[in-house]
């Protein structure tokens, strides 16, 4: 607990630094009190620049003029090679000119004096917007700040534990901004340079040089993280291009696996590879701490085995052509230079897994199984981590080549994913997501953060904007302010910017009357700043169009995928790849289940679990059996009873396994229902099946309910009654049914599983007609 006179002190500190930052920053923002913007010079590219285009000589004066303004609304078309942009080689704010390449300082919405320093960056180009707006691209430098939080999501990227006074670091990040939020210029030195001006020793700066005067030694890559460089000048490190780097080549389609393997299964066949190479592992280690002790060597030692970094400088010091306003950065993304002794299939380990929120963990048990009952009982259970995934690798590599371009890109994007629940669809979200990150921590990819929001985890809508403001900054506050700080966050170009991937889980929980909850989260990912990909998940496939409106079924894009049930077929290989190496299950046996349960749903979990209660039920019969054979050779030691023969699942005990799950207590509630609870239950999920969602107000389904009885010739109860109906079928919990409410507006939804309601009622002709009736909507 933090005591009172500590919270004085903080705040009393927290003015002094405000105080002081005001003092060297006034309100005016700038080194002038003239705030006035102009350009320096005619355009940089006038000869392409349509809007200044000029008519033929030959025409007279007056018709020249006409041309003229007529030339200036005129759309420059593709592949013309004109231009309505004019870029500009500098700008002057008051009395002071600013030119390409210059250190300046930056104040926007994300500084908001909160930082001790202003934003360092350098300008890269500039040019005029059709509104008449000035804006620039910025490269931006790395302060303290940055580096310390850089360090916390990149464990592996060899950032110095603290930097020195004066001390900032290049990055290869760069932002579009509003040149009226430069403030002021500042200067930046090679090491050398500043030793010799400021001494050996940690420089001392005065109050007024604190922002004015930096030093660089090193530059912060994407993928790569920190590395040692020597500051040639703000000319040469505009011109910077990062080294690219030969990547392996792609695996083609005829050598893909049938089935995706999991990150589990990576994990542990890189533990098997290491245990069996303890000498090289040594010397990969000593080698590592080699790297890791002094950072100016590690730079040499990337260098060794061909010509090193400092020869090659001179290269990659080229000249880059102007960066249009509309387009992303290519250098911050391109890929980095292998070493020569390195083998171009085996990427090298630079960068940690990124800090993300905490995600639903694995129930994962820490008994190790004896017996094949025991693997099999493990493997089949529906949270085990599988060693592959198969029938989703299509699905898999389509999503994980659209996250992975987005994040290389530094772009927004929507993905909407939608199938019956029970296809895979988190799961393969989830192995998608591993597997990136696990090329983050390899060096292949940019990091980037994972946030996961589950619709049936939050207890309102706009509580969304709290976890993810959470998982951002590590603070938790209430939902309109992170509201009101994420708008500010996605709209307003900062230094430490990394993509950020939302699963939203469970979308149809997240519907409200007004849709601004997702209607925001569709929506950031269009701001150029947000670098916010957001995936989707719902069960229903139509549900934009059905439930949101046209401005949020919009954002969500061209990119959808949908999974489709799972076929008899598939669900038997989904079983099999879990039964590798164990006896326990007869083919026939497998393939009964999976028919069973494609034919109603085609839920993988509910297959799962069908062929997990048959081994429970042949392994408790072989303890019966061993425990009764062990007494027979008590009774009669020297009588010969012959080898026991080994117990499989086979049909019949898959057959009492699903009569079993069919008697379940849910179920058997459901079957001495009285007549109109079962109309009732199967007018809710009618509802459910056309809306898409999980929940239906009463007086919906009461309509439907009284629809019901009118076409089969059934007496219709009245509204009472139905509300009678409703409390009961709530009470025993078939129902959750909103509390504080008894109104007709009050939400229902199902406390049961859509499977058990059907296999209750599908014995019952009346009821089979009714449900064979029903909407064939996206949910079973």
């Amino acid at each position: 607990m933090v005591s009172t006179s500590q919270r004085i002190n903080k705040r009393l500190e927290n003015a002094r630094k405000k105080a002081a930052r005001d003092a060297l920053y006034p309100e005016s923002d700038s080194e002038s009190d003239d705030d006035t913007l102009e350009w320096l010079g005619e355009p940089l590219n006038k000869d392409t620049f349509l809007k200044r285009a000029r008519s033929s000589a030959q025409e007279d004066e007056s018709k020249k003029d006409e041309t003229q303004s007529s030339a200036s609304s005129r759309r420059a078309t593709r592949g013309s090679g004109l231009s309505n942009i004019p870029y500009y080689k500098g700008f002057r704010k008051g009395n002071v000119d600013y030119t390409l390449g210059d250190i300046v300082l930056l104040e926007n919405e994300q500084y908001s004096r909160k930082m001790d320093h202003p934003h360092v960056a350098q300008i890269l180009s500039l040019w005029e917007t059709e509104d008449g707006d000035y804006e620039g691209q910025f490269r931006w430098f790395h302060q303290a700040e940055d580096i310390e939080k850089l360090r916390r999501h990149q464990k592996k990227g060899n950032f110095p534990e603290r930097l020195e006074e004066g001390e900032i670091v290049y990055s290869l990040d760069d932002d579009q901004n509003d040149v009226s939020t430069v403030v002021g210029k500042c200067a930046v030195f090679s090491e050398a340079d500043w030793r010799k001006k400021f001494g050996t020793t940690e420089a001392v700066l005065k109050a007024e040089e604190q922002s004015r005067l930096w030093f660089c030694r090193g530059m912060v890559r994407r993928m790569t993280g920190y590395s040692s460089i020597e500051w040639k000048g703000n000319e040469a490190m505009m011109n910077y291009i990062e080294p690219k780097e030969v990547r392996p080549p792609k695996v083609s389609a005829a050598t893909t696996p049938k089935a995706v393997t999991t990150t589990k299964a990576k994990e542990v066949a890189a533990t098997s590879t290491k245990s069996s190479s303890g000498a090289s592992k040594k010397k990969r280690a000593h080698d590592s701490s080699g790297e890791s002790s002094d950072s100016g060597s590690e730079h040499e030692q990337e260098a060794s085995g061909s010509e090193s970094d400092l020869e090659s400088e001179d290269t990659d010091f080229e000249t880059k052509g102007k960066k249009a306003p509309a387009k992303k950065k290519t250098a911050t993304v391109a890929p980095r230079k292998r070493k020569a002794n390195e083998k171009a299939s085996v990427p090298r380990k630079t960068k940690a897994i990124v800090t993300r929120a905490p995600t639903t963990q694995r129930a994962i048990s820490a008994v190790v199984p004896q017996t094949e009952f025991e693997h099999a009982r493990n493997r089949l259970h529906v949270k085990a981590v599988p060693d592959t995934l198969p029938c989703r690798e299509d699905e898999f590599m389509e999503i994980q080549e659209h996250l992975e371009s987005a994040i290389e890109e530094g772009t927004g994007s929507c993905i909407y994913i939608s199938g019956v629940p029970g296809t895979g669809k988190t799961a393969t979200v989830h192995e998608v997501i591993r597997s990136l990150q696990a090329k983050a921590e390899e060096g292949e990819i940019s990091p980037f953060q994972f946030v996961e929001i589950n619709g049936m985890k939050v207890t309102e809508p706009s509580y969304a904007y709290v976890l993810l403001w959470m998982a951002l900054t590590d603070q938790k506050v209430t939902a309109n302010h992170a509201l009101q700080l994420l708008e500010k966050q996605f709209s307003t170009p900062g230094p430490r910017r990394l993509p950020v991937v939302v699963l939203m889980d469970e979308l149809d929980l997240l519907v409200t009357a007004k849709q601004t909850v997702m209607y925001n989260f569709f929506e950031w990912p269009n701001w150029i700043h947000s670098r916010l990909i957001v995936v989707a998940v719902a069960n229903t496939m139509d549900l934009p169009e059905r439930m949101l409106s046209n401005k949020i079924s919009s954002r969500l894009g061209l990119t959808r995928i949908n999974f489709q049930p799972y076929t008899y077929q598939q669900l038997v290989t989904i079983v099999e790849s879990r039964l590798v190496g164990i006896r326990a299950f007869r083919k026939e046996a497998i393939e009964f289940a999976a028919r069973k349960v494609g034919a109603v749903s085609g839920d993988a979990r509910r297959a799962l679990d069908i062929c997990r209660r048959a081994v429970e039920i042949v392994e408790a019969a072989a303890l019966k059996k061993e425990e009764e054979r062990r007494r027979a050779v008590e009774l009669n030691p020297f009588e010969d009873y012959g080898p026991v023969d080994p117990d499989q699942v086979t049909i019949r005990t898959v057959d009492q396994a699903i009569k079993e799950m069919f008697a379940s207590p849910n179920v058997r509630l459901i079957q001495t229902a009285s007549l109109h609870q079962k109309l009732f239950l199967v007018a809710l999920v009618s509802r459910l099946r056309r809306r898409g969602l999980a929940e239906d107000e009463f007086s919906a389904i009461a309509r439907a309910h009284l629809q019901l009885c009118r076409l089969h010739n059934i007496k219709p109860p009245i509204l009472s009654d139905l509300s009678a109906i409703c409390a009961s079928l709530g009470a025993c919990r078939c129902l959750l049914v909103e509390a504080g409410k008894q109104d007709i507006h009050q939400r229902v939804r199902l406390s049961v599983s859509e499977e058990d309601v059907i296999m209750a009622l599908k014995p019952d002709p009346l009821f089979r007609r009714l449900l064979d009736a029903l909407p064939s909507g996206p949910t079973m």
